[in-house]
């Protein structure tokens, strides 16, 4: 690697934005408490299949959450299912965020918990969807 000066894990070590810092951190997240039981044993619910270079679902049990990944190089807009209620992990300093959509950065990957309102909505939707399938 002609960059191994640069990119190597001394340097991942001791940048508090780095990959191997936000791993770090996603572990953490699965093992905290608050969010172990819905990350670990929470149904997961694909989001926005339609949407090219999206990678979306939600985590529903405990809390409920909405894991959101941008693949490609361009910004892109995401509708919500509903509100916002924190944001637990981002990769990118900054997020944006109105009252029905986000706006991923290039290859921004986020964390959200959802209002317990906004949860139920998506259920219903994942529901209508499942028994459409079937029939």
């Amino acid at each position: 690697n002609p960059n191994y000066k640069e990119i190597n894990i001394e340097s991942q070590l001791t940048d508090s934005d780095s990959l191997l810092s936000f791993y770090k951190k996603l572990t953490a997240l699965r093992k905290a408490p608050e969010y172990k039981e819905t990350l670990v044993y929470g149904t997961f619910a694909p989001y926005q299949e339609e949407q090219k270079n999206l990678i979306a679902y939600t985590r529903n049990g405990e809390k409920n959450l909405l894991i959101l990944g941008n693949m490609q190089a361009q910004s892109q807009k995401v509708s919500l299912p509903g509100e916002v209620k924190k944001v637990l992990l981002n990769n990118q300093k900054a997020v944006e965020i109105t009252e029905k959509e986000i706006v991923l950065k290039p290859y921004q990957f986020i964390v959200l918990e959802l209002t317990n309102a906004a949860s139920e909505q998506q259920r219903k939707n994942n529901s209508y969807l499942a028994d459409s399938l079937l029939k």
